[in-house]
């Protein structure tokens, strides 16, 4: 038993051609990329003393059983 679905009876139209776009959601510029890239490497740079002193203490911390 096939049954077909009547989008018009459901109060549902179907969409137009225009409305069928695919979006590409949340897709950045290359050179916003560049410049966020470019902006972590400074800040992983000029804060490379106490990211090493976390990193360590945060290894030290961990308890092996």
């Amino acid at each position: 038993m096939t049954q077909t679905m009547d989008l018009n009876k459901m109060g549902l139209a179907p969409l137009e051609e225009f409305q069928m776009l695919e979006i590409d959601g949340g897709a950045l510029p290359k050179w916003m990329k560049a410049f966020g890239v470019g902006w972590l490497v400074d800040q992983v740079i000029s804060n490379w003393d106490d990211i090493k002193v976390g990193a360590k203490e945060g290894w030290n911390s961990v308890s092996y059983k």
